[in-house]
């Protein structure tokens, strides 16, 4: 796995250009252009506590998941496991826009036992994007991580959401720092 490159049309431009592309991102001659994107099983462990959290969705899961993960799921449906594989898993599913504290709490606790036991944390929902970025957001702010350091980690180890991210961490904000357990800045 690794990085390819991709080459766009004007008009996917315009379109990315509309959605928010940084132009760091691209490079190239005027109507067409080249970037590199990031591919699967790009998603890096970062250290918290004694253990290690890694983010991905479905569609990567079975590229970024190790023999050691500890697996918290946080969508309706279950991953397909390798055959053989014997990683413990966990499941706390509710809705990605579901504003009910006590589920997102009830994850992010579970995300940060796990973490302070020592254990390698792989943690995902349906696309790796709102439960997922939500969930990781918090448990790293509650390390004492302030939010723009938070969101360029949350980037560095999910690097594929880096766009998308950009405007959930802002929308959502308010929403995810109400669920840190100390003081919010």
């Amino acid at each position: 796995m690794g990085r390819c490159t991709v080459v766009l049309t004007h008009a996917c431009l315009l379109w990315m250009r509309k959605y928010g592309l940084p132009r760091e991102y691209t490079q190239g001659g005027d109507s067409v252009k080249k970037i590199n994107m990031v591919s699967h099983g790009t998603n890096k462990p970062l250290p918290v506590g004694g253990g290690t959290l890694t983010l991905c969705g479905l569609d990567d899961f079975r590229d970024t998941l190790r023999g050691y993960h500890e697996v918290v799921t946080l969508c309706k449906y279950e991953p397909t496991y390798p055959k053989g594989s014997e990683n413990k898993a966990y499941h706390s599913y509710f809705r990605a826009f579901h504003d009910d504290e006590s589920k997102w709490r009830d994850a992010i606790q579970l995300v940060e036992v796990l973490l302070s036991q020592g254990k390698d944390v792989l943690l995902h929902c349906i696309h790796g994007r709102d439960r997922t970025g939500g969930v990781a957001y918090v448990v790293l702010r509650n390390t004492g991580k302030d939010h723009r350091e938070t969101c360029t980690l949350l980037n560095k180890i999910r690097p594929r959401m880096a766009l998308e991210w950009k405007t959930i961490m802002q929308d959502r904000r308010v929403f995810h720092e109400s669920l840190m357990w100390g003081e919010e800045e």
